[in-house]
């Protein structure tokens, strides 16, 4: 455990020791790279609280503030979760509230009902991966119901995200020198590699950040991936297109060599399909 990593634990505990005085708090959970052991010096300090009924404004700002924590925005309720953003000593902290039923709810949504939502994922992510500083029994209860990635949520990840933009639309993009377009739907296609990578290899959805952490955790991947990866960004455009469209075939590969139960069919043909330049009007047509 590094430095940065150490002091961010030890004040997300101090922060916890408050939201515990209050009867309504069941479990809170430090998340993020704090949790993991790789903090910096740019890392926040990702806290989920979860409440035993949906908490008032009143109560999450009154934690806040007995933490000593400065309040920059109280979020209202988003499907089940409130958001806080607060600093304490200049160190961003975003907190996420949630209802122990709401987090019961969204677990039977993933390992039950294969929801892929990203929102929920990363919950039982969290839950998975983070350190609880409050009820730890209730959160190890949440740990063996999510403990076996289901196989039906794996191909709905991969069926999901298993669709690409086609050959033809990156080296148009690159011939137009239209680079905002590009790159937004080159990074769109990358993060959709890692997601069908996600789904092979039975790993609930993080988030796309602190990437070569996340790679380091496949057991089934595109040789080189992180290196691959970045050379998509850095490489000149054209180069570029070519390494992530050798990725996105690798990755048709691997769905076919590892989860055959998904019809790759369709999806290839999509992205192989042909559009020619054209650059005359057809017969007839002038």
């Amino acid at each position: 455990m590094n430095n940065a990593t150490r002091w961010r634990q030890a004040l997300a505990e101090r922060i916890a020791a408050v939201y515990a005085r209050d009867p309504q708090v069941s479990v809170v959970l430090l998340g993020g790279s704090a949790a993991s052991g790789y903090a910096d010096k740019y890392s926040d300090l990702e806290l989920l609280v979860f409440w035993t009924q949906a908490p008032a404004e009143e109560e999450r700002a009154s934690a806040i503030e007995g933490a000593g924590g400065k309040i920059w925005r109280l979020y209202p309720d988003a499907e089940g979760e409130w958001s806080d953003e607060y600093h304490i000593g200049g160190v961003k902290v975003d907190g996420s509230n949630f209802t122990v039923e709401t987090a019961g709810r969204f677990l039977a949504d993933v390992v039950e009902r294969f929801d892929t939502s990203f929102g929920k994922q990363v919950l039982i992510s969290t839950i998975l991966h983070g350190i609880p500083l409050l009820g730890a029994p209730l959160v190890e209860g949440w740990r063996m119901r999510s403990a076996v990635y289901p196989d039906g949520l794996a191909r709905a990840m991969v069926q999901e995200h298993l669709w690409f933009e086609p050959r033809w639309w990156g080296p148009m993009l690159v011939e137009r020198n239209d680079l905002l377009a590009l790159y937004e739907g080159v990074a769109r296609q990358a993060s959709r590699v890692l997601r069908v990578l996600m789904g092979l290899n039975h790993i609930y959805d993080p988030g796309i950040k602190w990437m070569d952490q996340l790679i380091a955790r496949f057991a089934i991947a595109p040789g080189d991936l992180s290196g691959r990866l970045k050379g998509v960004f850095r490489e000149e455009p054209s180069a570029g297109v070519r390494l992530l469209h050798a990725l996105i075939d690798d990755s048709f590969a691997l769905v076919d060599r590892h989860l055959p139960q998904v019809d790759t069919s369709r999806a290839r043909w999509w992205f192989n399909h042909g559009r020619a330049p054209v650059d005359r009007p057809p017969d007839g047509a002038g």
